[in-house]
């Protein structure tokens, strides 16, 4: 495993996944530097060629760094990713995980989140929030510096014709409503947390699907309503979702 640490930087409180001291960029330099997997156990060991003792060894620098906000750094890491997935389940449920494009994923402050919900033959997260309200962001690095952010909290719908999605269309996207819109899914943050990435593969970004607008555009809007009220009425596990067109 090829691991390039991070060159030091002061130490900082918004949630940077490399904010190291210098004396710890050392010592991670030293054991890094001698991570090997043992292939016959299948497992990863340090085998570090000179004592670490007294300092953080690389497992407990790298890996997992919990904050109470999404900071600047954060913040960029985000706008930098393509995909994005959601995590949420009710009671009894089945979990739900979904990817997204973050073209609709806005950062809206140091504690909130939200995205713009396309219209799609189901609609699991709005259902798991309207019974439990937990609900989990996940993004991570596919190119450059490797990092898994998950952003916890309680989430919220706001229903297409409410103030608060004319609101958010007003603020981001100039008052246009995007084709398929059909709700905001808002994220009330209570923990962010980083961690390494190292096994997250690498990828390129080709490009967006254009698919969808394209099927809502040729729905029409009359066509989207009927199949929002056949599709997106309850969750595969009969929760009701709470959706209903102006």
């Amino acid at each position: 495993m090829d691991v390039t640490v991070p060159a030091a930087s002061e130490e900082s409180s918004d949630g940077g996944p490399w904010t190291l001291s210098r004396a710890e960029r050392d010592t991670v330099s030293v054991a890094v530097a001698s991570f090997s997997k043992r292939r016959d156990r299948s497992i990863w060991v340090l085998q570090s060629r000179r004592s670490i003792l007294g300092v953080r060894c690389a497992c407990e620098v790298l890996m997992a760094k919990q904050f109470r906000e999404i900071g600047d750094t954060l913040k960029n890491f985000i706008a930098s990713q393509k995909i994005f997935f959601t995590g949420s389940a009710a009671s009894g449920s089945r979990v739900n995980i979904s990817p997204r494009s973050t073209d609709h994923l806005h950062v809206l402050g140091p504690n909130e989140v939200a995205y713009l919900d396309l219209t799609g033959s189901g609609s699991e997260t709005a259902a798991h929030v309207k019974a439990d309200g937990a609900l989990t962001l996940m993004l991570c690095a596919f190119d450059g510096t490797p990092m898994i952010l998950r952003l916890y909290g309680k989430g919220r719908i706001a229903l297409r014709g409410t103030p608060a999605y004319a609101a958010f269309l007003d603020r981001l996207y100039g008052g246009a409503e995007p084709p398929g819109a059909r709700q905001i899914v808002c994220l009330d943050i209570d923990l962010v947390q980083t961690s390494c990435g190292f096994a997250v593969p690498l990828f390129d970004h080709v490009g967006e699907r254009s698919v969808l607008d394209r099927w809502a555009e040729a729905k029409g809007e009359e066509g989207l309503r009927a199949y929002r009220a056949e599709k997106n009425a309850v969750s595969i596990d009969g929760l009701p979702t709470g959706f209903r067109d102006p």
